[in-house]
This record gives structure tokens, C-alpha cells and sequence, in this order.
């Protein structure tokens, strides 16, 4: 089973832990056996407090978010460790239902938004925190693809998000993704994103028709190959794409 077919067996209608069955063990043994510990609604998250105050925990009752954007279509690869998370996140995804759907159909890689892909980057979703994240760090990119292509922003903006995608080694989120590097070594769920880099990606990247960004994560390079088109976060305290790497994602969209 391939990345993508295995997420599209998860029960997303489930109150219960949303995660792949091949994780269920091992997340028991980091969770101390609670992982039960869902929500009905956003009023039931808002009412729990103690929900934020472990900033180690793992939210497993979010909808998992192992990659992100067309991985079929994108040629440029974001390789990172797990999505980050707040407290609002539940929100939208309790009360937002195109946000809710859009993560469902990202997770299925079906009924991708045609020209958000990467959705966000979607400004309709533009009080999110993905948004919020995402946006600020390719506006630049955007804005030197408008000019070096001339065309609008918007333009722009929607060819970014056509190419880009995201690949997490661990699909669930946390406030704090230190103490993830161990457990990441357990998870069929990393094993899965690491193979699908190494059969996937790598490829592509070899070939030219993409380049790979390792932006979070140690492991990345055990299935990368070294040669050009591969970008390395050199400070893995900084989490902001460099410089490099901004010039390279212009340089592969030229």
C-alpha cells in the first residue's frame, strides 16, 4: 500500500482517533493508552482546556495532514516533520465546512480545488492558521513570479500553488515537533511518506522535473540523493524557507 491509498482508508467520520491503523500501537505506547480523547464540536475543544496545555501532544482527533497540494501535478517538494497546531485549528474545522472538506479532499487527493491545490494557499481560507503560515512565506516568491512573468498577482499566486507540495514525516500535528524525531522512526505512516519520497519524488528530482526542499526533519536525506535539486534548511531552528530556496522555486517555475 502507497502513501496516498493508505490515508484514503481512514474513517474521518469517526469520533475517534483519526489516525492509520499501522500507527494505533505505537501511539498508545506515547500516549499513555488515551487516545480517546475526541471532540463533538468546537464548543466541546473550547471547554476543555487542559487540551493546550501539553505542548508535546499529538491532536489525533484533526484531520491527519501527511502532505499537502496535488502531489501528481506538483514539481516542487516541501519535506518537513509534522503539521504544527492552535488551538483555533479546531474551529475551522469544526465550523467551517469548505474548510473541513478541504482538508478531507486533500488528505483522498481527490477534488483538489483546480487552482488551489495547495489549499493554503487559498485565500478563502485566509484566517487560518495554514494561511497564515504559508502565505507570508512565498509572497515574496509570488511577487517576483508576477513580475518575471507579468502577470497579476492573483495569477501568480494560484501557478505557486499549483506546484507546490508539502510532505510531513509525522501526519499529525503538535505544538512542539522536537520530541517527534524518535517517535517518527515507529510510524508506518513515516515509513509510508519516506517510501513515496524515495519512489516519487527522488525520481522526479533526478530527472529535473522537480527539486525537493528539506526543510524539517533529519531523515529526509536516508532516501534523497545528494546531487543538485535538493535545497537543505542548514538551521533546523529556523523554520522560514531560506533564501535559497526561494530563488530555486523561482528558478524551477521560470
Amino acid at each position: 500500500m502507497d502513501l496516498v491509498s493508505a490515508w484514503q482508508t481512514v474513517d474521518l467520520n469517526t469520533r475517534g482517533p483519526r489516525i492509520l491503523e499501522c500507527d494505533r500501537e505505537v501511539l498508545k505506547r506515547r500516549q499513555r493508552g488515551e487516545l480517546d480523547v475526541c471532540y463533538a464540536s468546537w464548543q466541546e475543544v473550547s471547554l476543555d482546556l487542559s487540551n493546550s496545555k501539553d505542548r508535546n501532544q499529538l491532536h489525533l482527533n484533526r484531520i491527519p495532514v501527511p502532505y499537502v497540494g496535488d502531489l501528481s501535478k506538483a514539481s516542487i517538494f516541501i519535506l518537513t516533520l509534522n503539521p504544527g497546531h492552535e488551538l483555533a485549528d479546531y474551529y475551522f474545522e469544526f465550523e467551517d465546512d469548505p474548510y473541513g472538506q478541504a482538508l478531507v479532499n486533500n488528505l483522498k487527493q481527490e477534488n483538489l480545488d483546480i487552482k488551489f491545490p495547495f489549499f493554503y494557499l487559498n485565500p478563502r481560507f485566509s484566517t487560518t492558521g495554514g494561511y497564515s503560515y504559508w502565505f507570508p512565506e512565498f509572497k515574496e516568491v509570488i511577487t517576483r513570479l508576477m513580475v518575471k512573468h507579468k502577470v497579476t498577482f492573483d495569477e501568480a499566486h494560484s501557478k505557486l500553488a499549483q506546484e507546490i507540495a508539502v510532505i510531513e514525516q509525522v501526519p499529525y500535528a503538535s505544538v512542539n515537533s522536537k520530541p517527534l524525531e524518535s517517535l517518527s522512526d515507529e510510524l508506518c505512516s513515516r515509513r509510508l511518506a519516506m517510501q513515496y519520497v524515495k519512489n516519487h519524488v527522488r525520481p522526479k528530482v533526478l530527472s529535473s522535473n522537480a527539486i525537493a526542499i528539506v526543510q524539517r526533519g533529519k531523515r529526509w536525506d536516508e532516501v534523497l540523493d545528494q546531487r543538485e535539486g535538493v535545497i537543505r534548511n542548514n538551521n533546523p531552528r529556523n523554520r522560514h524557507l531560506s533564501a535559497e530556496a526561494k530563488e530555486a522555486i523561482v528558478e524551477m517555475l521560470s
